[in-house]
């Protein structure tokens, strides 16, 4: 390996190029999820910073470090919930050559306790390179996803046992270790509980509609809305539907969408930009309501809910052209 003044130097020429190619990965993947849905997932992307490279040059020993560092550009995503992994690794593929998963668990075996989450190395696919971002081809990132328990974990690892002055003996580090086993058996015990959850009538209604009226809300706006008014308003108004839940978006809510997308749009972009605008305009539902305005306003206003403000919807209905009685 070369001296550590000319590695950092090496490493600096290129630092730019990495800090770049993190932000058009952070920029890339948050415009993919927002689109799929998956607006809850955390992202966060970084380049190595050149003290950082150095000293993990050092402690690991490479004979060629600026070869055998994978990191020197990283995104992490964060999940709420262990069930959207798949979604969240299918989309990344859409933009992104993933290496197969680096699955810590599977690792580390059945009878060990230690690092959790799924690591792969990745590349830009060509369709996402520009002709601007043509240095970016070819480099290699580092993508991390892990669930909010197994982040938890993993930076407390990582602080507390790879960046120790000391040798942490086994029986110390065990402690540590054992925290492991703790967050797979949170992340098991929501997924059973969401299980669970989902079964009920009106969750499975909003499991059939709420993902799909989230991609098409990104059509207009990037604002997002309350999840407990989507619960409380969703079943009602899927009511209204001869239709059932699972049909209604592409039956009745994206052809009317469509049919109206001019007027739609103008109405959003007059609001965009105001903070008092009518709250029902950012809510997923708010497409339901729009078009339930325009079809029969009076079943709508009749269904609802008596422990939900009235006035909202009616300034909502003005804006149309129209008075709910």
């Amino acid at each position: 390996m070369s001296g550590d003044g000319d590695l950092r130097s090496e490493y600096l020429a290129v630092y730019p190029t990495y800090e770049r190619l993190a932000a058009r990965l952070d920029d890339l993947l948050r415009g993919r999820l927002d689109a799929a849905g998956l607006r809850i997932v955390e992202v966060s992307a970084r380049a190595k910073e050149p003290d950082s490279f150095v000293k993990k040059a050092l402690r690991k020993g490479y004979a060629e470090p600026m070869q055998a560092i994978g990191d020197k550009a990283g995104v992490r995503l964060i999940l709420p919930f262990a069930r959207d992994r798949a979604r969240v690794v299918q989309t990344c593929e859409e933009v992104l050559e993933l290496s197969d998963p680096d699955d810590k668990r599977e690792v580390l075996g059945s009878a060990r306790i230690g690092y959790l989450g799924l690591h792969y190395s990745a590349q830009l696919r060509p369709q996402a390179v520009s002709e601007s971002e043509a240095d970016l081809a070819g480099l290699t990132a580092e993508l991390q996803i892990h669930t909010k328990a197994e982040s938890a974990w993993a930076t407390a690892a990582h602080d507390s046992l790879y960046k120790a002055v000391v040798d942490v003996p086994d029986g110390v580090a065990r402690r540590l270790y054992r925290l492991a086993a703790l967050a797979e058996i949170f992340d098991d015990q929501i997924e059973q509980f969401l299980v669970e959850l989902h079964e009920l009538p009106d969750f499975a209604v909003l499991d059939a509609i709420l993902p799909a009226l989230d991609r098409l809300l990104l059509r207009f706006t990037n604002r997002a809305g309350d999840r407990g008014l989507s619960a409380l308003l969703v079943p009602r108004l899927a009511a209204l539907y001869d239709e059932p839940p699972p049909r209604i978006v592409a039956e009745r809510i994206t052809p009317f969408l469509d049919s109206h997308e001019e007027e739609i749009s103008e109405l959003y972009s007059r609001h965009e930009g105001d903070a008092r605008a009518n709250p029902l305009l950012y809510q997923p539902e708010g497409l339901m309501l729009l078009e339930r305005l325009d079809v029969d306003p009076y079943r709508l206003l009749r269904a609802w809910p008596a422990d939900v403000d009235v006035e909202p919807l009616r300034r909502l209905a003005v804006l149309l052209g129209k008075r709910l009685r």
